[in-house]
């Protein structure tokens, strides 16, 4: 698998732990049309997950918009209860990153790539799953 880099993430995104993945297709909201795109990585050797979830303006084609901002939230989900089943057991931080254009265009073709390569989905859903 590959990493996707970013020069705002401290870490890039391992593609080999991302295993949920949320690709909506393009949607009005706010007046605007938006792609949206969640990747959860889940790292169970160093108990943490994170979550990222891409709004991106998009023209009707689908190609990124120029000049409006794209929005990254980066949550970080520290500790997983076994017995309950949950991330964020010993709490969780958030950050709100924006995304230059041409960032927001490799962040989507890149992970698109990853999702559509080696997740599958049932039926028409739009979340995607990579089963272990």
């Amino acid at each position: 698998m590959q990493h996707i880099r970013l020069p705002q993430l401290p870490q890039p995104i391992n593609a080999s732990l991302c295993t949920i993945a949320h690709l909506y297709r393009p949607e009005m909201r706010s007046g605007n049309l938006t792609q949206e795109l969640w990747l959860y990585e889940d790292d169970h050797a160093g108990q943490t997950r994170r979550v990222f979830k891409m709004f991106a303006p998009v023209t009707p084609k689908g190609r990124i918009r120029r000049g409006q901002p794209t929005r990254l939230t980066v949550q970080t989900l520290k500790g997983f209860n076994k017995e309950r089943q949950i991330w964020g057991h010993d709490g969780d931080c958030r950050a709100e990153l924006s995304l230059e254009v041409d960032q927001a265009d490799q962040l989507l073709k890149q992970a698109t790539k990853v999702v559509t390569g080696g997740m599958t989905r049932y039926r028409d859903s739009v979340i995607w799953y990579r089963h272990s």
